[in-house]
């Protein structure tokens, strides 16, 4: 025979066996990671060998264990399972699921009196979380796992505008605020109410002692009548619990009664380098990760979400609690079959779940609860506080089984066709808005014949107590329903859904075609249990037409 030299990688071919790798917490870096006996210990480890896990690779978390990341777990390079061959995280030996936690904490010992506010400790958090370096501010604080109060003015409720000046300057007639110097209020936050259904938020760039002038403008002109308030702003903490981040000095300051002290708490802070747990994205950060299975952890404080998937597909998540997450818990766009099952989301910022231009999905049995609910973090955009939210045409699939209750706008939005949406509870939504609905149909900016709200069939949902947050407007005309089939939504089935005690309607098709409503149960809308009308002047004329409306049961009842 002839001999001949030659050399292959690992990446050539695929290995006889999966690899399974170990990480505990009384594990060690150095170690290889193959067995319990020789597990690694922090999820760092995991991102460094990220780009080169194999189809087939698991990585097991020991369960009962509490793990913290320095940055994201980026999937790079050839990162990708195969069919029947997934990337696997997930959990292993006996316990409560292995728990990442997104947070960063500030030492004991880091906090000092703050040397001119009473009650109040400051500390420097540029060692805690270097990216406050570049200028990255830290999302929320947590002392003892309890969310903290941004420094407020006022402590509660909204103050009104009295007019507006650009699309950015609220006009106010606050004796407190009028009392104060120029500028004062520059470099902390505004949260503005614009619209019944938007409550968004902009840095401060300049005030005077009748205004204040956000760095840039809102999605609607500032205006009169419309509520705002204050946040993050060192000299106005007054209570327990309220705190700041000053970007100049990278401090973190925190009312304490008096007799407390913070370096005898646990004190968490969200920043970016907890931003998410895992990235699979294909947008400059990372750019692999397909058929890739997270299963069976937990994740708590991630400054943004839990875990982010872009341009991927073969995707599942399954079995996992999220909680405390600072936008949207799971942030999805444009995958192909993606499966999320069995999960548990509470308390987020924002939404529970975010997908976006994605095929084939399906979200069945998870259970939501309480997203959405917290104003003084509000975030720029303004309209993210949904169960589900389905944007920017999500196609085919099942959401099936869910549990949706307690968020601060739609359980679930649809900007989406050719979905099968059935048996979802969906309980107590806009409770921080005053529009949308326990499941709304919507793609303003297209038109009948360009919609992605099409061939949706919507059965058996129980959808109750669609609520209306009224503070912070004087616009009375409040626009919650149990389900809205509107703006350029065509060609649904409605059918078999149990709609009860909403705040305005319980069924609404303004400017939607060809939908079928039939066989369902309305009963104690305070408005109307059927709304069918022109969307004007927003839409043109005849956009509510050829509309079936069959067998329902509509019940008035006095509230």
């Amino acid at each position: 025979f002839i001999e001949k030299d030659f050399t292959i990688t690992i990446t050539d071919i695929e290995p006889e066996t999966s690899r399974k790798f170990c990480v505990a917490n009384s594990g060690d870096d150095n170690n290889d990671g193959l067995t319990p006996a020789t597990a690694w210990r922090t999820p760092d480890r995991v991102a460094q060998v990220a780009n080169a896990l194999l189809p087939g690779d698991s990585i097991f978390f020991r369960k009962g264990d509490v793990f913290r990341n320095s940055n994201p777990i980026l999937l790079n390079g050839t990162s990708s399972g195969l069919d029947g061959k997934p990337i696997v995280f997930t959990g292993y030996d006996e316990g409560e699921k292995p728990l990442m936690i997104g947070t960063s904490a500030i030492p004991s010992g880091a906090w000092v009196p703050h040397p001119t506010l009473p009650n109040v400790w400051q500390a420097d958090v540029s060692a805690v979380s270097p990216e406050t370096l570049n200028g990255r501010a830290p999302r929320a604080l947590f002392v003892n796992g309890q969310l903290m109060t941004p420094a407020r003015y006022p402590n509660s409720g909204f103050l009104f505008s009295i007019a507006g000046s650009t699309g950015r300057t609220i006009q106010t007639d606050d004796a407190y605020m009028n009392a104060k110097s120029v500028n004062y209020w520059a470099g902390a936050t505004v949260v503005y109410r614009p619209r019944n259904w938007l409550i968004q938020s902009r840095p401060v760039q300049s005030s005077t002692s009748g205004s204040v002038t956000a760095s840039s403008n809102f999605s609607y002109a500032a205006a009169a009548n419309w509520g705002f308030f204050l946040v993050n702003k060192t000299e106005e903490i007054d209570v327990p619990g309220e705190w700041s981040y000053e970007a100049s000095s990278r401090t973190v300051n925190i009312y304490f009664p008096a007799g407390t002290n913070p370096n005898n708490a646990e004190v968490e802070l969200a920043t970016h380098e907890g931003r998410y747990w895992l990235i699979a994205a294909n947008d400059g950060q990372s750019n692999a990760g397909d058929y890739v299975t997270v299963q069976g952890l937990a994740f708590n404080g991630q400054s943004r979400g839990a875990l982010r998937f872009t341009n991927r597909s073969d995707i599942r998540i399954e079995d996992c609690d999220i909680a405390n997450t600072g936008e949207a818990s799971l942030f999805i766009s444009s995958l192909q079959n993606v499966a999320i099952k069995n999960n548990r989301i509470t308390d987020a910022l924002g939404s529970a779940m975010q997908l976006g231009s994605s095929t084939q999905i399906e979200i069945t049995h998870n259970e939501i609860l309480r997203c959405g609910q917290n104003l003084d973090y509000s975030d720029g955009f303004g309209y993210g506080r949904w169960g589900i939210a389905l944007q920017n045409g999500v196609t085919g699939g099942t959401i099936a089984y869910n549990k949706i209750r307690n968020v601060g706008s739609s359980g679930i939005l649809m900007a989406a066709g050719e979905l099968l949406i059935e048996k979802n509870i969906i309980d107590s939504t806009c409770t921080h808005i005053a529009d949308n609905g326990g499941i709304y149909l919507i793609d303003a900016e297209a038109d009948m014949a360009t919609t992605k709200v099409y061939d949706n069939v919507i059965r058996e949902n129980f959808i109750t107590n669609v609520l209306s947050y009224m503070e912070g407007t004087r616009n009375f005309g409040t626009q919650t329903q149990g389900m809205d089939i509107s703006d350029y939504s065509r060609d649904n089935i409605i059918e078999n859904n149990t709609i009860a005690y909403t705040t305005d309607q319980g069924l609404k098709v303004f400017g939607g075609a060809g939908n079928i409503l039939r066989n369902n149960l309305v009963l104690g809308a305070n408005r109307a249990q059927l709304a069918i009308g022109e969307q004007q002047p927003l839409f043109p004329v005849n956009t509510t037409l050829n509309n079936t409306i069959e067998d329902n049961q509509f019940i008035a009842m006095a509230h």
